[in-house]
């Protein structure tokens, strides 16, 4: 039995929405008037209710909110961040006593609901909360996972067998593996949290703590939509870092040593078509390199101050020095360890993915290349497809202006 107090809504009191984590808890001050603060993690949700925190002049105590009633959970130094979660799912099962539809109608057929079914709940989930990630998630799912696997009954999925399903896909695509393991990880916790499905509320869950597999940088990379949140976000940098970010994702080449670096010299006409010439010595990899420059990069470039670096910083000096910008760019947006060198491996990936020669972009060698890459017609060519590709998926993609 849950001991809990009701009490009457019958004040109104400042709310503020935060991310709760247990440095946040900590961190929480007695104040008055009273605060309350709302968990957005989707963790502290389930039904109509959230997790809350109510700061008051002699106590902080976590709270949830049930139509026009509330409930005081307990004192934040008595409880942990998961403890009070699952504080919160007693105290709503209690409060509702199978009254809510969806627990009710989930719990009645609970034994027979399949992994894809708790999936589609999941997404459909995820889409109602406004998460924009449920597409990506949906897609995950349906190429990853095996019908018969799909289709078993949720209760019945084995570890081993997840473990299996990982394992093979982590071979070639460790990224893609790992977030696979926490997809189906979110997908059962629905299935135990939120649909309340009796058969998994005294087993662990299967697709925790698996062995993921370690991720090298270059592994790293994101999806079209990620890449959507990511353009989204370079709006909030400033200038010029908040151009010099839109060409990490738009010419994949190494950020610090070259896009950092570019010169305004090394910007070239041949026949009609702005190229970025790289000489010599230049180029990570030492030899000579050549990027076709799309008109909506050239108007990003053109629009930077003359002088003798493209993006020079304010003391006149390359701009290889962002990472305060970077940082404060994508704290809290859902990248997290994302950094700048992981923008080369998202262009590498999508243009392979999509049958072009990523070598032309990279400029690696023991790829039918030439030395003198950048002087062959033949390649020059096949550089300017590539990359009208990839801007204009791009400007399709985000809305370049």
């Amino acid at each position: 039995m849950v001991q809990f107090r009701v009490q009457i809504v019958l004040f109104i009191m400042q709310t503020i929405k935060k991310s709760f984590t247990a440095a946040f808890i900590n961190n929480l001050k007695f104040c008055k008037p009273r605060i309350l603060y709302l968990d957005e993690n989707h963790k502290s949700m389930v039904g109509a209710s959230r997790l809350g925190i109510i700061c008051g002049a002699k106590s902080i105590k976590y709270y949830m909110r049930l139509a026009d009633r509330s409930y005081v959970l307990g004192d934040v130094k008595a409880y942990t961040l998961t403890e009070a979660r699952e504080k919160l799912i007693d105290t709503y099962r209690e409060h509702l006593e199978n009254k809510d539809e969806f627990l009710a109608a989930k719990k009645a057929k609970s034994q027979s609901l399949t992994l894809i079914e708790v999936a589609e709940s999941y997404f459909q989930w995820l889409k109602s909360n406004e998460k924009k990630s449920h597409k990506r998630a949906k897609s995950q799912f349906k190429f990853n996972v095996p019908h018969g696997l799909a289709d078993k009954k949720i209760h019945l999925v084995k570890r081993l067998e997840l473990h299996s399903l990982i394992s093979k896909k982590g071979i070639n695509t460790p990224t893609e593996a790992n977030r696979l393991a926490q997809l189906l990880s979110a997908i059962w916790n629905h299935g135990k949290l939120r649909m309340g499905i009796e058969s998994l509320q005294n087993k662990e869950n299967p697709a925790q703590k698996l062995n993921l597999f370690k991720e090298n940088k270059g592994t790293r990379y994101l999806e079209w939509d990620e890449i959507k949140i990511f353009w989204e976000l370079t709006k909030k940098a400033n200038k010029p870092y908040r151009d010099l970010f839109k060409l990490f994702l738009l010419l994949g080449q190494h950020p610090y040593s070259e896009i950092g670096s570019m010169r305004s010299n090394q910007i070239k006409r041949i026949n009609g078509d702005a190229w970025w010439m790289m000489e010599e010595g230049f180029h990570k990899s030492g030899k000579p390199h050549s990027v076709y420059l799309h008109q909506k990069v050239l108007k990003i470039i053109d629009e930077q101050p003359k002088g003798k670096y493209v993006f020079p910083c304010e003391r006149g000096y390359p701009a290889v020095h962002y990472a305060r910008q970077w940082n404060n760019m994508i704290k809290g947006c859902g990248l997290e360890h994302f950094t700048p060198m992981h923008m080369r491996p998202t262009v590498l990936t999508h243009l392979f993915r999509n049958g072009f020669n990523a070598a032309l972009l990279a400029n690696h060698s023991g790829s039918n290349i030439t030395e003198n890459v950048y002087v062959r017609g033949d390649d020059l060519k096949g550089k300017k497809a590539l990359m009208t590709w990839w801007v204009e998926k791009i400007e399709t993609l985000v809305g370049m202006e």
